[in-house]
């Protein structure tokens, strides 16, 4: 069966795996004197994950509603609530 992102699961070491690419980019980017914190924020900075997990929650929804696909109350709030998972996961405060 799919464990979807349940901790052992594929997508939950694909999620822990995506964080551990997003600390070793802030780490890169710390060390790399061309990155100027006071012109572009902090890399991949909580607004940044929040906005990203936003576009995924609720534009995707749009997206599909749009192209006509008939979305559920409860198809919605469960793919909302998978989302806020994942960003909790991710380390969205």
């Amino acid at each position: 069966g799919d464990d979807g992102i349940r901790p052992g699961s594929l997508g939950h070491r694909t999620l822990m795996e995506v964080r551990l690419l997003h600390a070793a980019v802030r780490q890169f980017l710390a060390n790399n004197p061309r990155w100027d914190n006071a012109k572009y924020d902090l890399p991949i900075n909580q607004e940044d994950m929040a906005g990203t997990i936003l576009e995924f929650d609720f534009m995707v929804v749009r997206g599909l509603k749009r192209l006509g696909l008939q979305i559920s109350r409860r198809e919605h709030e469960s793919m909302h609530y998978f989302w806020r998972y994942a960003g909790y996961l991710l380390g969205v405060d």
